[in-house]
């Protein structure tokens, strides 16, 4: 009778044991992704910003292309401007090709994911 005890008292000891070493695996888990997840959400947060900022300077060098180089550009004066207006393509190429950089990291970071907070989520 005292075996039986105790082999009751072993089986109840490591049936307890092992319940909670699966709800502590479980929260640790859980503890991990959501460190997991704030880390993701700030950097598209600040991934955000940076393309926020390339996006403000690559309209204004749009618009300052637009308005003071290709409005006045004309063929009988092309050769003047030549190179400053190859410059300043070059300028504008550059900064669109930072923006679809920028563009494919917020694609990476957001696509397929849900954050617990809005704001991230509207920026994605």
């Amino acid at each position: 009778m005292n075996l039986r005890k105790l082999a009751f008292t072993l089986m109840t000891f490591s049936f307890i044991l092992i319940i909670s070493g699966g709800v502590s695996s479980f929260v640790m888990g859980l503890k991990k992704d959501r460190e997991v997840t704030f880390k993701r959400q700030d950097d598209v947060n600040n991934t955000f910003e940076v393309f926020s900022t390339n996006t403000t300077i690559f309209e204004n060098v749009r618009d300052e292309l637009y308005n003071k180089v290709l409005g006045t550009f004309y063929l009988d004066t092309m050769y003047e401007g030549d190179k400053a207006t190859k410059e300043k393509l070059s300028n504008y190429e550059h900064l669109v090709d930072e923006l679809k950089s920028n563009t494919e990291e917020l694609d990476r970071l957001c696509t397929g994911m849900k954050y617990p907070d809005n704001v991230t989520n509207s920026r994605c």
